[in-house]
């Protein structure tokens, strides 16, 4: 930063900081980009919050690192969460506790100030890109996403409209780059030509879109609690963790959903019989 911001003697300085990376070119040529930590500057930055200058427990540093590593190199979550252990019991069995337990911990932790934050960048998103925004959270943690397969899935779930006499393919690929320049996903895998291969999502903005799918109702995780939940629900999202027998059960009350994600590929799923509104079964053999 000092390098932009040299000592003349001539006064203030302004600094610009936003997630939306095309939004520079209106305002300046000097830009730094500013990445995920790497692996040493995430736990240099842990140590300093949780000790400051004293030393790291050797009892605690193997634990720790599982945290920092959770993190995925952002700072934001990083930070709340050396915020957290400086605070907390300096006992193996207690920062196990939390590592086990980080997610939802983080998300909790003072009022939700990560996701808070986060969501500023979702509440200011155009009306076409939330529902691909909120789409994401249908995938797997650490999930490798193909980006055939999100331009699929989105034609037909009916979120792309033509534009320009440009095809669905093409508008969701302008989709997919509006939605990296605001960095709420990360490109994975690219072609040496540039064309995109892969995305990924990171964790905490993938709770962030988990969050906002359950309050609008967009699309419902079937779990073990009451199969009653799964009526007048869009989109069914059945894991892989999901029982054979859950699922039997909850296929009974599947009458309104014109969606089924099913992340494992059980014979049980291959069949919607009170499925009237069906339009979209993808189904992904993991088990």
């Amino acid at each position: 930063m000092k390098f932009f911001f040299p000592e003349y003697n001539n006064g203030s300085r302004i600094i610009v900081t936003t997630r939306v990376s095309n939004l520079f070119a209106h305002l300046s040529d000097s830009l730094v980009k500013i990445g995920f930590l790497d692996e040493v500057n995430s736990w240099t930055l842990f140590t300093k919050i949780v000790f400051g200058e004293q030393s790291f427990p050797t009892q605690l540093e193997t634990i720790g690192k599982k945290m920092v590593e959770k993190c995925n190199g952002l700072p934001l979550s990083i930070v709340v969460i050396g915020g957290l252990m400086a605070k907390s019991e300096l006992t193996l069995e207690y920062w196990e506790h939390i590592e086990e337990n980080l997610s939802s911990i983080v998300n909790l932790e003072d009022d939700g100030y990560c996701l808070s934050i986060l969501k500023l960048s979702y509440n200011h998103l155009p009306a076409y890109l939330k529902p691909c925004f909120l789409y994401m959270g249908v995938f797997e943690e650490d999930e490798e996403i193909l980006a055939s397969r999100i331009v699929q899935l989105w034609i037909c779930e009916g979120f792309l409209k033509p534009i320009d006499n440009k095809s669905l393919r093409t508008i969701a690929k302008q989709y997919l780059e509006e939605l990296v320049d605001r960095n709420l996903i990360l490109v994975h895998k690219s072609r040496i030509l540039g064309n995109v291969i892969s995305y990924k999502i990171h964790d905490l903005l993938r709770d962030l879109s988990m969050k906002e799918a359950q309050k609008q109702r967009f699309f419902y995780v079937l779990r073990e609690e009451s199969r009653e939940g799964v009526i007048s629900q869009p989109r069914i999202i059945i894991p892989r963790s999901t029982s054979k027998q859950k699922i039997k059960d909850a296929l009974e009350y599947m009458t309104h959903a014109r969606s089924y994600l099913v992340l494992c590929g059980y014979k049980e799923v291959s069949q919607f019989p009170n499925s009237r509104f069906l339009r979209i079964s993808h189904t992904r053999m993991m088990c």
